[in-house]
Formats: C-alpha cells, sequence, structure tokens
C-alpha cells in the first residue's frame, strides 16, 4: 500500500485512509454473508495454512 500511498503528498495519511477503507469493506462484507446467510471465512494470517484448508473442505463438506 506504500507503492499507492507514496504517490501523495502526504503519504501518512494516504495510508491511513485507505487502511479505513479496507476496514470498512471488510465490515461491510461481514455483515452482508451474515445477513443473506453466506458461509464465511476470515482470514486475518492468525490461521495455518491446514486449518484454512480444512475450513474451506468443512464449508464445502469435503
Amino acid at each position: 500500500m506504500w507503492e499507492i500511498a507514496g504517490r501523495t503528498s502526504d503519504p501518512e495519511k494516504a495510508l491511513s485512509n485507505l487502511l479505513e477503507r479496507d476496514a470498512m469493506f471488510t465490515e461491510r462484507l461481514r455483515e452482508e454473508t451474515k445477513e443473506l446467510g453466506l458461509n464465511a471465512i476470515e482470514v486475518d494470517g492468525s490461521m495455518s495454512e491446514n486449518d484454512l484448508t480444512a475450513a474451506v473442505a468443512a464449508i464445502f463438506g469435503l
């Protein structure tokens, strides 16, 4: 994201705005998937690849 923010006159503010925008988008997706009853897996880096694979497999009944 620094590549984008670095092209502005205030890179720190631009980066802050980008991160806030991403947080708002993530929250909107979270709310919409819940309202629609859709399965979702929140990936935040704390889950191992094996755990993520298992979660996806469980959703698809594999």
